[in-house]
């Protein structure tokens, strides 16, 4: 039989190890040291946080955290427990860190301070995106991803909701107690011992959870919706909320990006609790600009160029805001596919019956009378009707002649009695929503709107896939969109190390609030 080398895995080996070697040229890890030791300025962190100048203990170093964390969310390790234990274990750890073994709950702090100073970290990195020319400037996607948060869903609901589980809740107390009890006056005997310790155990979880909901409940006010109705709350992350999407419905944020589609560097990021996207687009817009300002790419970075969305962004609104920007929007609606000749039609609908138009109509202009393919009249019931943005002229048929035409049912919708026409005379406002359909079923828009899944859904597929940034740890929308922040810049930062030449002298970027203050 062959012979081999010996191999065992379980043995202790005591190498020495130069912290700077493990940082490789080209890699993640050596861009993240660069930039954050020459690029990002922290001491102004450092001087609002720690007052240990004379006396104290010694404070760890911000921007060695920070190292820390943004290697952390690179592997995947979004707790700040497998980061800390990293730090201990794992030789790159301990290499980017200098040896550092914070505690976990001094990483979660750090995290969880920033809300603050993270947008001016994150335009720091994308000002150096923007000096690799790594920014195009020309074509823009905005889309969301659902992220679950730190939150069940099972403690979502409205106010009248949490009332009934806080009442089921008493209902199965009681129902657990008395049938202990019952079997108790059975056997004759007490519960005692293990059982007993069980039994116990389960009523004060039960009760704590009353308490809980409760505590809530006094403390809380319902979250209004758009639609009049009351939204679900969350007991244990109020600012978070059911969403639906493509992994099914989560409890959490929703991720917004702002994405360039020269190497996919995110310009502008944040979250939000609703599941329509689309409200969010304004906002995010102005971050973007805010973003490229202080990054020193321009004031309007976006006028100009184009950006596309899903069905999601599709408004008036919206359609109104990018104009008003001077962006050349590509905001598709959700029937644009059943209009594209390039999609078989077996997949479609089965095609509804075509009623008669006005084409088939006559207009007698002596009488200012219509007359329908049978012959009869439909003679003028307003003569200066508005509809929406419309103005113009109804015309109605007689019932007794359309219940008795043979050929209603060319002619007449499903439960109407008798057949109307509206014919317009002049347009009040701007159709803006019939312009972008018109937009997108023309070649140049379809050609737009088909780049859109190469520029942002890869994008989401690296954060959440790959890099296994999946989930948030915080909670709260101020933490989690510190997370969401951090996350999108190591989507950068892992750019610059592909595509950037981080060689020159070393400079460190003074950070600059958002806006330009």
């Amino acid at each position: 039989m062959p012979r081999y080398k010996p191999a065992d895995s379980s043995q202790t080996l005591m190498v020495p190890v130069r912290a700077s070697d493990q940082l490789i040229p080209g890699t993640f890890e050596h861009a993240l040291n660069y930039i954050v030791d020459h690029r990002i300025d922290l001491e102004e962190v450092g001087s609002s946080w720690f007052c240990n100048d004379a006396v104290g203990a010694r404070a760890y170093n911000p921007a060695c955290l920070l190292k820390i964390v943004l290697l952390g969310y690179s592997r995947g390790l979004c707790s700040s427990r497998r980061i800390a234990r990293a730090c201990r274990e794992n030789v790159l750890f301990m290499a980017i860190s200098g040896d550092s073994r914070p505690h976990f709950t001094t990483i979660a702090c750090f995290v969880r301070n920033l809300q603050e100073e993270i947008l001016g970290i994150f335009c720091t990195v994308l000002l150096i995106c923007s000096e690799l020319e790594l920014v195009g400037g020309e074509l823009f996607a905005v889309d969301g991803c659902k992220i679950s948060s730190n939150a069940s869903k099972e403690w979502s609901g409205t106010f009248e909701e949490l009332a009934g589980k806080r009442e089921k809740i008493r209902k199965r107390v009681k129902l657990m107690m008395d049938s202990h009890a019952r079997e108790d006056r059975r056997e004759g005997r007490r519960a005692h011992g293990v059982e007993g310790e069980r039994l116990r155990a389960r009523v004060a979880r039960q009760k704590r959870a009353m308490e809980r909901i409760s505590a809530f409940l006094a403390t809380h006010e319902p979250k209004p919706g758009t639609d009049r109705r009351e939204r679900q709350s969350n007991v244990t992350d109020n600012d978070s909320g059911k969403l639906k999407g493509s992994h099914g419905t989560v409890q959490g944020y929703n991720a917004l990006a702002i994405v360039d589609a020269k190497h996919q560097v995110i310009v502008a990021a944040d979250v939000a609790a609703s599941v329509h996207e689309g409200e969010q687009l304004e906002q995010m817009l102005q971050q973007a600009e805010a973003n490229a300002k202080v990054a020193g790419m321009g004031k309007a970075i976006l006028k100009g160029t184009k950006l596309v969305a899903d069905t999601s962004y599709y408004s008036e609104r919206n359609v109104k805001l990018c104009d008003e920007r001077g962006i050349d929007a590509y905001l598709p609606d959700p029937q644009f596919r059943s209009r594209d000749p390039r999609f078989p039609r077996r997949n479609r609908r089965r095609p509804q019956k075509r009623l008669y138009g006005v084409e088939q109509f006559r207009y007698d202009k002596r009488r200012n009378v219509y007359r329908c393919p049978n012959g009869k009249q439909l003679r003028p019931n307003a003569r200066c009707h508005r509809v929406k943005r419309f103005e113009g002229r109804r015309y109605l048929a007689d019932a007794q002649d359309c219940q008795n035409c043979r050929r209603s049912t060319r002619c007449l919708k499903a439960g109407a009695k008798r057949r109307q026409l509206y014919i317009v005379d002049r347009t009040l406002e701007r159709d803006w929503l019939g312009e972008m359909r018109r937009k997108i079923d023309s070649l140049q828009g379809r050609a737009q709107y088909a780049g859109r899944m190469g520029i942002v859904e890869p994008v989401f597929g690296n954060t959440r896939e790959a890099k296994r940034m999946d989930r948030f740890t915080l909670r709260g929308n101020g933490k989690v969109r510190v997370q969401w922040l951090m996350y999108t810049m190591v989507h950068n930062i892992e750019k610059i190390a592909h595509y950037g030449e981080l060689d020159g002298p070393p400079r460190k970027t003074r950070r600059r609030k958002p806006g330009g203050q």
